[in-house]
């Protein structure tokens, strides 16, 4: 899977160069670095050996999440993991909004496999190197099955996933068709579906509720930066900016207020 995952981004970058899109680029030398950095830290965090750790006793969990822990719930832990997936779906409605521009496929395949691997990787990255028992072992509820990931609670992967696909929909959506009537509708919809993943997650008892506001920042992030970094405008007015170095690679931010996302 990672095989066919590397192989597919790796064709959407070289072939770049043959769609142009009105809203956003594909540059052949940054997708080349921000693609490689992605597969990096995915590969990275997949074959990195998680670091185990006994639980911490209940009463040293902080307060903050103290107030939100549930035992395990089989039907809300399906309803989050369908939720995620929905979420991940909702990049697909700027491309899809007029079939005429089929040109822009290309173009966001790229920036959304981009976004994903970065959102995979990072989540996956964190777990790996934080263990955190799920609130649901403290309940004394642990599924059959899962005594495996029971120390995978920090960050939660589905809020991470939820916020990825509600915000490079909103940055994309909202950059494409700033006029549409629809704008607030369908982001309003689309965080209250991400929202739902992250409330899915805590009261199935996967989550604490510091992991899912993570998750939440951290899917946030990479929706938004990635989008940001394939602006077609002038390179001086980027936001985000991709410099290379020896070792490795440079993100800068420069928040402006008219780039900023448009609330619902």
């Amino acid at each position: 899977m990672k095989k066919i995952l590397s192989f597919i981004l790796l064709m959407l970058v070289l072939s770049s160069s043959v769609f142009a899109d009105p809203t956003y680029e594909l540059d052949l030398t940054g997708d080349l670095i921000l693609g490689g950095s992605a597969l990096s830290l995915f590969a990275v965090s997949q074959f990195l050996p998680p670091v185990t750790a006994d639980p911490v006793p209940r009463e040293a969990i902080n307060s903050f999440d103290q107030s939100a822990m549930f035992p395990f719930h089989e039907e809300l832990d399906k309803a989050g993991t369908y939720g995620a997936y929905a979420a991940l779906l909702l990049p697909v409605v700027p491309v899809l909004w007029e079939p005429e521009g089929s040109e822009r496929y290309i173009t966001y395949g790229v920036m959304y496999a981009q976004a994903f691997l970065l959102t995979y990787g990072s989540k996956d990255l964190l777990k790996a190197l934080i263990p955190r028992y799920r609130p649901y072992f403290y309940e004394g509820s642990i599924p059959p099955g899962e005594e495996e990931d029971v120390m995978n609670s920090f960050p939660s992967g589905h809020t991470a996933f939820g916020f990825l696909g509600a915000t490079f929909f909103t940055a994309t959506f909202c950059r494409e068709f700033p006029d549409s009537p629809w704008k607030i509708p369908l982001v309003a919809g689309a965080y209250a579906l991400a929202g739902s993943v992250a409330a899915a997650r805590v009261l199935s008892g996967n989550h604490f509720l510091s992991d899912v506001l993570s998750g939440a920042a951290l899917g946030a992030l990479w929706g938004w930066a990635v989008p940001q970094l394939h602006l077609r405008k002038d390179p001086k007015d980027r936001v985000v900016s991709l410099f290379p170095f020896p070792g490795g690679v440079f993100l800068s931010f420069s928040l402006k207020p008219e780039d900023t996302l448009p609330t619902p």
